[in-house]
């Protein structure tokens, strides 16, 4: 899924940028950055506080902030969103995890989020054009 996301980035105009964070730009004016995060560990998340301290999600704010604080990105505060993908055994795991969906798309932090669940069956008839 990771590679589909980042063909659908590319061929939007974005570009990857080097470094740690998975993270695509536009001009210098539009940012998205990207996360995995496995079902069992998605499932397990159940307040901001987890969310928060949660390994994946706290390297992305780390390199969050620190893109921030280092001046490059002028326009990269207000004008990021996250896109967290979640690899789910079954399809219908989005009414398992529809609370876990909530805390992470209303999460009060600069960016706006995105979740998707999909299983490995749901990418299977995804090709390449």
């Amino acid at each position: 899924m990771e590679q589909i996301i980042e063909k659908l980035f590319s061929e939007c105009g974005y570009l990857k940028k080097e470094g740690n964070l998975s993270i695509f730009s536009k001009d210098e004016k539009s940012f998205f950055l990207q996360l995995t995060i496995p079902e069992e560990t998605f499932q397990l998340l159940k307040s901001k506080e987890q969310i928060n301290a949660n390994p994946s999600y706290k390297q992305v704010l780390d390199g969050f902030k620190a893109l921030i604080n280092s001046g490059d990105q002028i326009a990269v505060e207000k004008n990021t969103s996250l896109v967290v993908m979640v690899r789910c055994s079954e399809i219908n795991a989005i009414t398992r995890l529809q609370q876990q969906i909530l805390l992470f798309e209303e999460d009060e932090y600069f960016f706006k989020k995105y979740v998707i669940l999909f299983t490995d069956a749901s990418i299977t008839g995804l090709t390449s054009e």
